[in-house]
């Protein structure tokens, strides 16, 4: 089987842009995208892979939950002070998935509302 790499760093690591790869394997994208690569005999091939899919873009005004660099920019206040709010007992507006602090936009609004200073 062979290795998977990231198509930019294959190509940089051949010296080659998309376009060129293109033009030396031909002009079928989907050959393009899936073609095996050798580097030379003792070397170990490499696969291309197609780029990964751009997730789409949503607004920060329709996502319900926000990263802390998200909520900060969203509401004005800085990260450091998200985590510090965040990290008291009893915050019903934060949401662990794992390590990853996400905040429940809708709840935090509500709370700023009810407070006067942080």
């Amino acid at each position: 089987m062979a290795n998977i790499i990231n198509l930019d760093s294959l190509l940089k690591t051949y010296g080659l842009t998309e376009q060129s790869l293109i033009e030396k394997i031909g002009s079928d994208q989907n050959t393009a995208d899936q073609i095996m690569i050798e580097k030379n005999e003792e070397e170990k091939p490499a696969q291309i892979i197609q780029k990964k899919k751009e997730k789409p873009e949503v607004p920060i005004w329709h996502k319900s939950n926000l990263t802390l660099e998200e909520a900060a920019a969203y509401f004005g206040i800085g990260v450091n002070r998200l985590r510090e709010i965040t990290n008291e007992r009893g915050c019903g507006f934060v949401l662990f998935v794992g390590t990853k602090r996400l905040i429940k936009r809708t709840r935090f609004e509500e709370y700023l509302s009810n407070i006067d200073t942080i």
